[in-house]
C-alpha cells in the first residue's frame, strides 16, 4: 500500500560517525590498502576493522563507505557511550596509521636485522658476541632472533630460553620493536641474568638512553632503527595534555610516552591501546592494518572458533559500500547513507573525523524514493520504478516524489550533478 513520505524526522537514537575522509588524493589510502581503486581500498580497510574483537561488541552498528567523489568512511547505529569513546579512538588511529604507514616485509626485516648485527659487531666485537646467549620476547622477537642468528652465525648453545643464563654470561634480549618498552620491562621483572643487552628491531632513541639509566642490569639497549618520535604531530595543539594523560596513566609501566610512525610487520601488527573514559581503565584497541598484510591477522584457526566442531562461520561483517550515482541527482559529497533495518539512515557528515551526528530515517516510500534517486537517470526514470512498487496514481506519487526531492535539495541532502 502507498503512503506519502511525510516529513523527514531527525532520529535521536541512530548516529553517525565520520572515521575517515581521504581528501581528493586517495594517494595514501591506495598505498595503505594496497589496492589500486579506492572502492577496494575502502571494502579492505573496513574488513579490517570488522574483523576486530571491539567491532563485534558493536552488534547495531554498519560501515558505510562512499567512494566518491572522495573516500569517506563511517559508522552508523545505535552507539553507546563507551562505543563512541572506542570509534573516535579508532578514528584518530586510522588517520595516523594512513598518514604514517611503516611496513616491514620480510625482506625488509631480514635487512634491518642485518644493520642490527652489525651494530652489534662494531660495539661489542665478534669474539665477545660468541661468548653472549641470545633469547626473544615472543612472538615476533622469536622471528627475528631466527634471522639474526644467521646473520651472525650463532651456535644453537648459544639460543636460550628466559632463566637458563649462567652467572657471569651476557643476555642479549631480542625483538622487533619497543613502543614504550613495556614488554621488555615485564621481562626484564622476570629475569635473573644480571648482564643483559636489549636489542629491539625499531624503537625510538630516547626509550632507549632511558632504559640504559633506569636499568642497573642492562649494559646498553641498542636498536638496527632509531624511529623519531611522532606524537608532537600528531596531536598538535593537544600534545601537552596527551603527554600528561599518558605520562599519569602509564605510570611505572613502561619507560617511554610518544607515538612512532605506525609500524607493522609481516608477521603482525602491535597491539595498541585506548583509554576508556567510562572505566578509566586501558582497554585493547584496534588493528587497522589490512589482514593480507599481517600474518597474525589472518591465523589458520579463528579463535573464536576453537574448540567449536561445528565450524561455525565467523559474524557477517556488517559493511555497505555505497553505491556511485550517476542520475540527475545525486547526494552532496559529505552525505552518507546505510540501510537499517528496511529502512535508510541518512547524515551529513561534520569537518571534522570523530565527531557523531544525527541521522535522517528515510522509512517506506522514502527510502524507496531515495533508491530511485540513486538508481535513475531522469525523474521519469525514478518515478516509473516507484509505480513497478506500488499501486498508485502517477500523477499524486510525481507530486509526492517532487516534493521529496526539492525537501532534500533544501536540506543540502541532495544535489544537482
Amino acid at each position: 500500500m502507498y503512503r506519502p513520505p511525510g516529513v523527514l524526522l531527525s532520529v535521536v537514537s541512530v548516529d553517525a560517525l565520520l572515521l575517515y575522509e581521504g581528501g581528493h588524493d586517495a594517494g595514501r589510502l591506495l598505498g595503505f590498502t594496497r589496492q589500486s581503486e579506492v572502492s577496494a581500498a575502502l571494502e579492505t580497510l573496513s574488513s579490517a576493522i570488522t574483523h576486530n574483537p571491539l567491532w563485534q561488541t558493536m552488534p547495531h552498528a554498519v560501515l558505510a563507505a562512499r567512494p566518491d567523489p572522495y573516500p569517506v568512511l563511517a559508522v552508523f547505529g545505535v552507539l553507546s557511550p563507551r562505543d563512541l569513546n572506542h570509534l573516535r579512538e579508532l578514528a584518530g588511529q586510522l588517520e595516523r596509521a594512513i598518514q604514517s604507514f611503516r611496513y616491514i616485509d620480510y625482506a625488509a626485516a631480514e635487512q634491518a636485522v642485518r644493520r642490527l648485527a652489525l651494530r652489534l659487531i662494531e660495539r661489542f666485537g665478534s669474539e665477545q658476541i660468541a661468548r653472549f646467549r641470545f633469547t626473544a620476547i615472543p612472538r615476533g622477537g622469536l622471528i627475528v632472533l631466527a634471522m639474526l642468528a644467521y646473520a651472525l652465525d650463532l651456535s644453537a648453545e648459544q639460543i636460550v630460553g628466559p632463566g637458563s643464563v649462567d652467572s657471569g654470561r651476557t643476555l642479549v634480549v631480542v625483538d622487533d620493536c619497543a613502543l614504550s618498552g613495556l614488554r621488555f620491562q615485564q621481562f626484564l621483572s622476570r629475569e635473573t641474568c644480571s648482564d643483559v643487552v636489549f636489542c629491539p628491531l625499531f624503537a625510538n632513541a630516547d626509550l632507549c638512553r632511558i632504559i640504559e639509566q633506569r636499568e642497573s642490569r642492562v649494559w646498553a639497549c641498542i636498536a638496527a632503527e632509531a624511529m623519531p618520535d611522532r606524537a608532537p604531530d600528531f596531536q598538535g595543539a593537544d600534545y601537552r595534555r596527551w603527554h600528561q594523560h599518558w605520562t599519569e596513566v602509564m605510570g611505572s609501566n613502561g619507560y617511554w610516552v610518544g607515538q612512532l610512525d605506525y609500524l607493522a610487520f609481516a608477521w603482525s601488527e602491535p597491539q595498541s591501546k585506548i583509554w576508556n573514559s567510562g572505566t578509566a581503565e586501558v582497554d585493547t584497541g584496534w588493528n587497522v592494518v589490512p589482514m593480507s598484510l599481517c600474518l597474525n591477522r589472518r591465523p589458520v584457526v579463528s579463535p573464536d572458533a576453537a574448540g567449536d566442531s561445528c565450524g561455525s562461520p565467523a559474524p557477517r561483517p556488517r559493511f555497505q559500500l555505497l553505491p556511485h550515482s550517476g542520475g540527475f541527482l545525486r547526494p552532496a559529497p559529505r552525505v552518507l547513507w546505510a540501510e537499517l533495518d528496511q529502512a535508510v539512515a541518512v547524515a551529513r557528515m561534520p569537518d571534522a573525523e570523530s565527531a557523531a551526528v544525527p541521522c535522517f530515517q528515510l522509512a517506506g516510500s522514502a527510502a524507496d524514493m531515495w533508491r530511485a534517486v540513486l538508481q535513475s537517470r531522469t525523474r521519469d526514470q525514478a518515478c516509473a520504478s516507484l509505480l513497478r512498487q506500488y499501486d498508485a496514481d502517477p500523477a499524486v506519487l510525481r507530486q509526492d516524489f517532487d516534493l521529496f526531492v526539492s525537501e532534500l535539495q533544501k536540506t543540502g541532502i541532495l544535489s544537482d550533478r
